[in-house]
């Protein structure tokens, strides 16, 4: 179970006509029903080298 709660005020939208699916997942981080797939942030494993990087003693 995953869920986000926030205080925003979003604005009434008028209905288009064309839903949209999306699958969140692991492997890819969104796929959406129209077939566009957007690949999972990889963030951590960048800031994990960094910080290796930055508390190694000899690189001081």
């Amino acid at each position: 179970m995953f869920t986000i709660e926030c205080n925003a005020n979003v604005p009434d939208i008028v209905p288009s006509g064309h839903p949209v699916g999306l699958d969140l997942g692991l492997d890819k981080f969104v796929a959406t029903s129209e077939g566009v797939l957007i690949e999972r942030p990889r963030f951590l494993k960048t800031l994990h080298s960094k910080l290796k990087l930055a508390s190694d003693p000899a690189s001081a």
